[in-house]
């Protein structure tokens, strides 16, 4: 008898949870901020100062900062370039810019509800500083494809504003979401300006955007990868 009870009162509370959650999604789609503004792209030599310029952007009221590195189109072994999303037939893959961004990172810190950019550094320091991350990974795949559904797609830089409006959306408690007048989306891949063809396809993507790179002193640099192992 009473498992019957307890059983009939968790279905009511996953009818009533669940219930809630899609009226969330529906509430909120209702109130899509839609990014289309210029990039400014930080990228340059690895272990440069690329990560800590693009966090200085953190908070500024007319910033889109986006919190980890561009990953578009791109696995982890080939990070460094910048997407292409044309088929050999010239038209594009929308879910190219979801496949390998979601699984290398955004997963991994919805799953830890917080961001910390070294794991490694938190298991040694427990007390090292966490920020929140909350995110819904299902809100964004229901806003980038309402919006590849109701655009008229003629390029790769209307999918990106797609995918940039649908990640900054879906990020909960991305607290700069409703300030007015952005005037700016920034965004950080290593490597990238060391290929003129990855230049060709972010200015062609952008040509109102900017490139902006950081350069550190050879021997603090050549120190540095030197630890990381990558030489």
């Amino acid at each position: 008898m009473q498992k019957n009870i307890v059983s009939k009162i968790s279905k009511k509370i996953n009818r009533l949870q669940k219930h809630y959650f899609l009226n969330y999604r529906d509430l909120k789609i209702q109130w899509i901020h839609k990014i289309e503004q210029p990039v400014i792209l930080i990228s340059q030599i690895e272990r440069s100062g690329g990560t800590l310029l693009s966090q200085l952007f953190d908070g500024h009221p007319q910033v889109y900062a986006h919190p980890w590195e561009f990953m578009w189109d791109v696995p982890p072994k080939h990070m460094g370039m910048w997407p292409n999303l044309l088929n050999n037939d010239e038209t594009i893959d929308f879910k190219k810019v979801l496949e390998f961004k979601e699984k290398f990172w955004i997963t991994r810190y919805v799953n830890l509800g917080f961001y910390q950019k070294n794991l490694k550094e938190l298991k040694k320091n427990p007390n090292a500083p966490k920020y929140p991350f909350i995110y819904d990974i299902h809100l964004q795949e229901r806003i980038y494809n309402k919006l590849i559904k109701e655009e008229k797609i003629t390029n790769q830089r209307q999918v990106l504003n797609c995918y940039l409006t649908s990640f900054f959306n879906a990020w909960i408690d991305y607290q700069n979401i409703y300030t007015p007048n952005k005037k700016i989306v920034t965004g950080f891949t290593p490597r990238v300006v060391m290929n003129t063809e990855n230049l060709e396809r972010f200015f062609k993507d952008y040509p109102d955007g900017y490139l902006l790179t950081s350069i550190r002193h050879p021997a603090s640099w050549y120190s540095s990868v030197f630890k990381r192992g990558y030489l």
